[in-house]
């Protein structure tokens, strides 16, 4: 049991530091937004200064994702596993595999990776869409040269980032649940004789993979538009070792930040998983899954020597 709770350790300090940091930077990033545009209101339906609104954000979202996660893990998992027995009932058994215990503080906080990522690419993309919606669509005029992609924006792709964590964690929630459960898809046996590979995928992973590859792409072409191609090539920004390596340090820092708001989540689905893994299995059984043992790769012997007892001639 030492073990199991001291792999929360390093999480729990990912976490801490990444809020704190955060928080540090949306003040001073909110704090210079006021400084330079007085009359700016980051949100508008929201009465206060930028800067109070800006914390104000901060103070609700995490609360927001801790209850997302209690109402909504369950029933989206249910849905899942529905629509992956009818999608792929053909050829595929939906069953239950028994799987090992290990989980460690790596694993929990790559965990976060993708959804943070989706987070930062769609928070982008909604943003351009809604015309910068719950924000003030711009700033007033005139600001100062290179304030928009080394303030501004940075500001903007946090808070937005934080705002539609939400839609990445209803979609990646209930994935981690089914993948910590053991349900799998796996090949139905007369598919093998169609000279086909035995293959075994589990239905948590199968929906992750259908978001994960956009969401890395997306974050790529997002995070190039946004701090690479806009700053230089449209608002002018000068190029300069400096200017750079800001680029570089928010495309890299961001996700971090993100991903610290993530990882409590993920802890808390650790300390959950006996009831989220009984329910979800319960779930599946009464869709129909079999438990089976989890499969093991045993070499054949060789034909020449198949005895190993025997001595070769």
């Amino acid at each position: 049991m030492q073990v199991r709770i001291n792999r929360f350790v390093l999480p729990l300090l990912f976490t801490v530091a990444g809020i704190v940091l955060t928080v540090r930077a949306v003040t001073e990033l909110s704090t210079a937004v006021s400084l330079r545009a007085p009359t700016y209101d980051l949100i508008p339906i929201v009465a206060g200064p930028t800067v109070s609104d800006a914390r104000l954000l901060l103070m609700v979202v995490l609360p927001v994702y801790i209850i997302e996660f209690v109402v909504l893990t369950l029933p989206v998992a249910l849905m899942m596993l529905i629509v992956n027995k009818l999608v792929r009932s053909l050829t595929y058994d939906q069953s239950v595999m028994r799987l090992g215990k290990k989980f460690g503080a790596y694993r929990i906080i790559k965990r976060a990776v993708m959804p943070a990522m989706f987070a930062l690419s769609f928070g982008d993309l909604v943003l351009s869409l809604i015309n910068n919606w719950p924000f003030e669509a711009s700033l007033p005029t005139p600001v100062p040269s290179g304030f928009v992609p080394t303030v501004f924006d940075p500001l903007l792709s946090l808070l937005s980032s934080l705002i539609v964590l939400p839609v990445s964690l209803a979609f990646f929630m209930p994935t981690w649940a089914l993948e910590d459960s053991g349900i799998v898809s796996h090949l139905k046996s007369g598919q093998l004789e169609n000279r086909r590979c035995p293959y075994t995928e589990g239905v948590g992973r199968w929906y992750s993979s259908l978001i994960s590859g956009f969401a890395m792409v997306a974050f790529l072409f997002t995070m190039a538009y946004r701090y690479f191609y806009r700053p230089f090539f449209v608002q002018g920004l000068d190029v300069t070792p400096g200017s750079i390596g800001f680029s570089m340090f928010v495309v890299f820092g961001l996700p971090l930040l993100i991903m610290s708001f993530v990882v409590p989540v993920i802890m808390l689905s650790e300390i959950s998983l006996k009831w989220t893994t009984g329910s979800v299995q319960g779930m599946a059984r009464r869709l129909g899954a079999r438990d089976v043992e989890l499969e093991r790769i045993v070499p054949v012997q060789s034909q020449q020597n198949p005895d190993p007892n025997r001595p070769t001639p």
